[in-house]
Formats: structure tokens, sequence, C-alpha cells
């Protein structure tokens, strides 16, 4: 297949789905518009067409391909800012050669005996990420984008964990599972798989993340991960970064009293008072946020669908 000219024209009704751009949009105005870029996400190729591409495509071909989706992605979305500030290249042709701020090294590099179990393509342990395979090649990334929104993967899920390295955290998945199994502060895994699965996975539905991480780690006790989730969401909105958040979920720890994160809690009061707004503000600010983050990610599978069709499109007219 030879690379198509493809027209960038854009086809939505509101062209760019950035937070600024629909301020004016009420939140039901938001609902209507996400549901509607479902509709229309339908009708592109689905996910057999999806993944027959993108395995047909040459290095090269790849490349032009994921030339014009940033462009798309980063005119019309903020999705690729909270990876790409910090190294992560989503659509990297090989995310080995990533300049990240931790050493990316097979499990076999481990001079401690660091162990990857029960699966686990992935850990973070003492400043390094190490690997069980080889990262998932630049075709299988764009398939779970156009087919499923998923921009994350492994790696940059221990990225996070990296961000979270604190004085008690824990340094490995292995240090996460054991502690899980043996019931011990099992809030402690809750906040840091919900961290990094929430800032990994834009645009998912916190609800599902919660089912995923509760049966993957065993988290008893939903409250945690409720908790967890409704902090986080706050920080975000409320504007601290990826590295400040980390360094909170890193000391941060479960108050029985309370019921709840105290070091979080305490950060988001501030922030609060700072701001000048109030619990209903920032719950109201917290759930355009969702609607919007969960808007873009929607779009980014039109977009990688629709630049899809116009190459298969293009690759008939040539015929």
């Amino acid at each position: 297949m030879t690379g198509p000219e493809i027209d960038l024209r854009l086809v939505s009704k509101y062209p760019s789905v950035k937070t600024e751009d629909l301020a004016a949009l009420s939140l039901g105005e938001l609902q209507s518009l996400l549901e509607a870029q479902k509709e229309y996400n339908r009708s592109l190729p689905g996910d057999k067409t999806l993944r027959s591409f993108f395995a047909a495509l040459s290095d090269e071909e790849l490349l032009k391909y994921v030339a014009l989706l940033q462009t798309r992605l980063e005119r019309e979305t903020e999705l690729l800012e909270r990876f790409t500030r910090l190294g992560l290249d989503p659509f990297a042709a090989d995310l080995m050669d990533l300049p990240l701020q931790f050493p990316l090294l097979t499990a076999d590099d481990a001079a401690d005996g660091c162990t990857l179990t029960d699966g686990a393509q992935a850990c973070y342990r003492g400043g390094a990420i190490y690997l069980a395979s080889p990262p998932p090649p630049l075709a299988e990334r764009l398939t779970l984008l156009a087919c499923r929104g998923i921009i994350g993967n492994d790696v940059f899920h221990e990225v996070f964990h990296g961000l979270q390295d604190g004085v008690e955290l824990f340094h490995s998945l292995e240090d996460v599972l054991n502690t899980a199994a043996l019931g011990d502060d099992q809030a402690k895994v809750a906040l840091a798989e919900a961290h990094a699965w929430l800032r990994c996975l834009p645009g998912f539905r916190h609800e599902v993340l919660m089912d995923v991480i509760g049966a993957s780690y065993n988290i008893e006790r939903r409250e945690h991960l409720q908790v967890a989730f409704e902090l986080l969401y706050s920080l975000v909105v409320l504007g601290l970064s990826d590295e400040e958040i980390g360094r909170l979920v890193g000391h941060a720890r479960w108050c029985e009293k309370k019921q709840s994160y105290l070091e979080l809690e305490q950060a988001r009061a501030r922030l609060l008072a700072a701001n000048g707004l109030s619990p209903a503000d920032l719950a109201e600010a917290v759930e355009r946020s969702k609607v919007i983050e969960r808007l873009q990610a929607v779009r980014a599978i039109g977009i990688a669908r629709e630049l899809v069709q116009a190459y298969r499109q293009a690759a008939v007219a040539v015929k």
C-alpha cells in the first residue's frame, strides 16, 4: 500500500474537544456530544478491519499514519499532553528507545533478582522499570487505540508508579501482590494502582477501573478505591501536576477514623481555599472533566478510524 495523501478536513460539528473550546457547553450538552461521537464511530471501520489494516502496513507507512494521527490528536484533544510532558511518546517506533527518567530494562538485567509474577509484564523497582518481554510494537499500539481508545501501556503505567516512589512505597508489582495477599494495608495498594491506572488510561470510567483493580489486586474494601479516585480526580482538576500528585500518593496513608487518605485530603482542602472554590464547585468541575476526557478518548478512536477509512478509500481509488 502506498502512502496516500489524506484529507485532514474535520468532519465534526466541534472541530476541537479541548476543555477551553467546550467551556460554553453545559454538562448535558457535553454528554449529548459524547453520545453523538460514539454513534459516529460506529459508522467507521470495525475491529477486524482495523487489525488487518495495521498488520499490513510497513514501518514507513506506520510512521506516516502516525504523523497524520498526531496532528489531529494534538489539534482536537488534550490526550497526549499528560504523556508527552513526561517524555512518554505513545507512538514511538520503539518504546525501548524513549529517553525516560527511569531506566527501561529487561527482567534479566535486574541485579537484585527482580522477578515478574502471575503473568505481569512490567514492574517498577529501585528506580528502574523491568519488562518481562519487549514492549508492544507500534502496529499493536495503534490497533488498541483505534479499537478501544487505549493510548497508555505497561511501560507508561510503571512510569507513574515511579513518580510515586516515596518512603514506604512498594518497589515492584511482586511487592504489591504479596501485600495484597497478606491483607496488610490494602489501602496503599488501592491508591497506588488507582493513580497509575487513572493517569495511564485517559477517558476510561473509574467504575470500570475499580472493578479491574479490585479483582487484580484482591482489594476487599471498595471504599479504598472509591475515595482514591475521588481525591485523585479532584487534585488533577485543581491543577496539581503528575509529579506533585505522585509524591502525595507515595507518602499518603489511609486514616480509618476519617475514612480517607489524609495527605491527599489535606492537599485538596488547601487548594480549595487557595482558589476560593466550594466543594460543590469542585464536584461540578470534576464531572465536567470526566465527560470531556471521555469525549476526547472517544474522539481519538474516531480520528484513528477516519484515517484508516481514508487510507483504504485512497488505495481503492489508485487501483
